[in-house]
């Protein structure tokens, strides 16, 4: 979900969404959702649609979404570096075409104040508003779809007073379809305690997490979160001893021995979350190499290994395939940190069978870590979208696949967000 250029913007406010996007492509709005599978927003409202080809099928912008303009802050200058139209949490119904995203309510007047947010619903690709929800003051929001039974859960925490002692997590359930809140579920956690990694918070997951098969627990991070209806218990997973024991010789030379008691420890961190799965990664001491390896949330088991060159790492084909943006080695923390240069090397690497598939070289990738970034891949692992700067590419994930630029009508500015329609 994401992209577009400044200059285009003044001329998409002319039109509508719906004209804006038939005209581009030359086809009605049915034929445009499957000749459009990828959808790309940017932080200035901007978004585009994408074929698998790469190219563009049509250009948007939010406000000019039919309905969305009265629930939106006021349209600003092109110029102006304060605009933010950035969805900061999206979910996709596939049964009914329907987008949710949270957006601005509006420009707080002091920007100490936590910002004002609300859920917007509307459909793809005929770009109209279904309904929306105004949300509380409150911080982190984020979505998460119950398609099983039609659900929408909004999760969020609640801005603490200075006195208090806790903070309060919420999850409201709305339904699907009409937006009508079903419950709302609140948590309250003692910050000292968190702070002290002495409790953890059972209402609280990744807008990346899924439902298990049973519709009734979050696969989110490294936690099995159940709902019972009136309560989240949240359930621990570890990483590590869910390896098999053979798999679990090979991180041996990825343990480090504290200076201070002499205790030998495990550098480790969540690379990334998809599918189910959690994707961990543990770096080297002087960060040539990684051993990444995927625990599978739903059955508490683990894939195998694979010790690999340093990279910035991904999930992608649902979780069953890891990209790896190959960089300079640098000693520092594990897991997809800041790194200081990507070398335009390109691995994939199928967890299951734990072979490399493919090495290939993206010279566009090549440089400082700030201006190359993965936006995302396709479901299925086939291409990806990657930001170079302010410029978006396309990238055939095979050995002999091309790389091809997006036309500069879209301004790449991150962060970037996706959505993908079957």
């Amino acid at each position: 979900m994401a992209m577009m250029t400044r200059a285009l913007i003044a001329m998409l406010a002319l039109c509508s969404a719906l004209s804006a996007q038939t005209a581009l492509s030359g086809q009605s709005a049915q034929e445009a959702a499957v000749r459009a599978p990828a959808y790309v927003f940017s932080t200035s409202g901007a978004f585009i649609g994408l074929q698998r080809d790469f190219k563009v099928n049509s250009l948007w912008h939010l406000p000019r979404v039919e309905g969305i303009t009265p629930l939106l802050p006021a349209v600003c200058s092109s110029g102006d570096g304060s605009c933010f139209w950035y969805p900061v949490s999206m979910a996709y119904d596939t049964s009914t075409a329907t987008a949710y995203a949270i957006l601005p309510q509006k420009k707080s007047s002091n920007p100490a104040e936590p910002q004002e947010w609300q859920v917007i619903a509307f459909t793809l690709p005929a770009m109209a508003v279904t309904g929306h929800i105004n949300l509380p003051q409150c911080e982190s929001p984020r979505l998460l779809l119950r398609p099983k039974q039609n659900e929408l859960f909004v999760n969020y925490t609640l801005p603490k007073p200075p006195a208090d002692a806790d903070f309060v997590t919420v999850v409201d359930i709305y339904d699907l379809r009409s937006l009508k809140l079903r419950k709302s579920v609140s948590e309250k956690t003692n910050e000292q305690k968190f702070m002290a990694a002495q409790v953890a918070v059972n209402a609280s997951f990744s807008d990346r997490g899924d439902f298990d098969s049973s519709g009734d627990v979050i696969l989110s991070g490294l936690s099995r979160i159940r709902f019972t209806g009136e309560a989240f218990l949240r359930q621990a997973v570890d990483p590590v001893a869910v390896i098999a024991p053979g798999e679990q010789l090979k991180l041996e030379p990825f343990y480090r021995i504290q200076p201070v008691n002499k205790a030998r420890w495990l550098p480790q961190a969540v690379a990334d979350i998809a599918g189910g799965r959690t994707l961990m990664v543990s770096e080297s001491g002087d960060g040539a190499q990684m051993a990444i390896w995927t625990v599978n949330l739903q059955s508490s088991t683990a894939s195998s290994v694979q010790v690999v060159p340093a990279g910035t790492a991904h999930l992608i084909a649902g979780g069953g395939r890891v990209l790896v943006e190959r960089v300079k080695p640098a000693s520092g923390s594990t897991g997809n940190s800041e790194k200081n240069e990507k070398l335009g090397v390109w691995a994939v690497y199928d967890m299951g069978s734990a072979k490399q598939l493919f090495q290939k070289e993206v010279a566009i990738g090549k440089g400082r870590a700030s201006a190359n970034e993965l936006a995302c891949a396709w479901p299925d692992g086939s291409r990806a979208l990657f930001r170079h700067d302010n410029k978006l590419y396309g990238v055939e994930l095979d050995s002999a696949g091309a790389v091809r630029e997006i036309p500069a009508v879209f301004s790449a500015t991150p962060p970037l967000s996706c959505i993908f329609v079957p």
